[in-house]
């Protein structure tokens, strides 16, 4: 059963999506499983890491289709359809995030190597929460 779940997220399909099978048990079943069982848990961890990679290869896809992005109104002039233009952008963005969370070595945000941090690489870095002084119009009454 746990091969089977990990199979179809990879297609990619979302647990919840999974759940509704007839043979699929209940996702917080699958949940308590991932705590019970370390092998299902490093095998659900590959799995949604593919994922990912497959959300990567569709935001390819999305970008290029330009299908829907237009069409003709009963005069015969061609109009943008904003509603699927903002839809394929939701899901371009959804599986971009998706993505930086999952495989965030690899699809993460980066840092600009100009910003230096203070310390040797590896040392902490204090900080300090500096209370700010009260304003005279913050005065209560």
């Amino acid at each position: 059963m746990g091969t089977r779940i990990c199979k179809e997220l990879i297609k990619p399909r979302t647990l919840l999506s999974i759940c509704r099978e007839d043979w699929a048990p209940h996702r917080t079943t699958i949940y308590d499983w991932l705590l019970k069982y370390s092998d299902f848990a490093n095998m659900y961890a590959r799995a949604k890491e593919q994922q990912a990679e497959a959300y990567v290869d569709e935001i390819m896809d999305i970008s290029d289709d330009s299908q829907g992005d237009a069409f003709c109104d009963e005069y015969g002039n061609v109009k943008p359809n904003h509603e699927f233009i903002s839809r394929s952008r939701l899901r371009v963005d959804t599986r971009k995030w998706f993505a930086s969370k999952v495989l965030p070595k690899k699809y993460g945000d980066k840092l600009d190597p100009s910003i230096q941090i203070p310390g040797a690489p590896g040392s902490s870095v204090e900080i300090k929460f500096v209370e700010p002084k009260p304003r005279l119009d913050d005065a209560p009454g």
